[in-house]
């Protein structure tokens, strides 16, 4: 029988918590993007890669609301948890003892492997692109390994970063600079649709409108609401890192005077 009290609480609810933890929670879609960094290793890409970035949103979305209301329903309401980053941990001890803890232990170091992995591919594969398109040093980014065709020393210098970054920054420093960036891509992302299809191409009768227009404006509202509520750690590191990447552009562009060069497809 469905517990509604654990989909939603008026007793407890509150929209700046509910939006800080939406913030979070980006971080369990975030890779779907990566979906498109393997184009190039797929049959038809044009039409695999939009399919399978919705199929990952939605399976993702699935999995994520019935782990977070289960453990809604087994947790008891008026209990606060220890320690919110091991809540899942916290909650499996409660539904099976040391068993049951210890093998969510030894599912999230898998699953944390998993996802290193192919957070790996995706950045090494976006990294050689851009290398080999010129926009990064060709020599290091764009470098393919003869005998395995894979961009070893992007994926060298992703492990490097990876690991010193595990060692010298905190992990909610990286979960607020991850959001910033997501975020502010998610925002980007919805005013271009809004460019593209209803500005420039007249995409506006019927479905055109709420598909062009009243979606993505929507989700454009929602991501910066969401944008705008982050840390004050998240949008000093997000900033800077912004400032880093205008510096490199303007050094790329002599100054801005040479247009951007753009990724090809091949």
């Amino acid at each position: 029988m469905i517990r509604p009290i654990a989909l939603f609480n008026t007793a407890s609810f509150s929209l700046p918590s509910l939006i800080a933890a939406a913030a979070v929670a980006t971080l369990s879609f975030l890779g779907f993007d990566a979906v498109s960094t393997l184009a190039e290793d797929t049959r038809d890409p044009e039409k695999d890669i939009g399919y399978s970035t919705v199929l990952v949103c939605g399976i993702q979305t699935v999995f994520c609301v019935l782990i977070s209301y289960l453990a809604a329903v087994v947790w008891p309401p008026a209990r606060a948890f220890p320690d919110v980053e091991t809540a899942i941990l916290d909650v499996s001890q409660v539904i099976g003892g040391p068993p049951m803890l210890a093998f969510t232990s030894f599912v999230l170091v898998v699953a944390a492997v998993a996802s290193s992995i192919t957070s790996q591919a995706g950045a090494s594969r976006l990294l050689y692109g851009m290398g080999r398109d010129g926009i990064l040093p060709r020599s290091v980014f764009g470098y393919l390994d003869p005998k395995y065709a894979t961009p070893t020393r992007s994926i060298y210098f992703m492990g490097a970063l990876t690991l010193a970054g595990s060692m010298l920054v905190s992990f909610q420093t990286v979960v607020e600079l991850v959001s910033f960036g997501a975020f502010t891509g998610f925002i980007l992302v919805n005013l271009s649709v809004i460019r593209h299809y209803y500005f420039r191409l007249g995409e506006r009768s019927g479905l055109g409108l709420w598909r062009n227009l009243v979606l993505p404006a929507g989700g454009a509202l929602v991501c910066a609401l969401v944008w705008l509520n982050l840390g004050g750690r998240a949008k000093l590191a997000g900033f800077a890192w912004l400032a880093l990447g205008a510096i490199y552009l303007a050094a790329v562009t002599r100054g801005f005077r040479v247009p951007v060069r753009q990724l090809e497809y091949r």
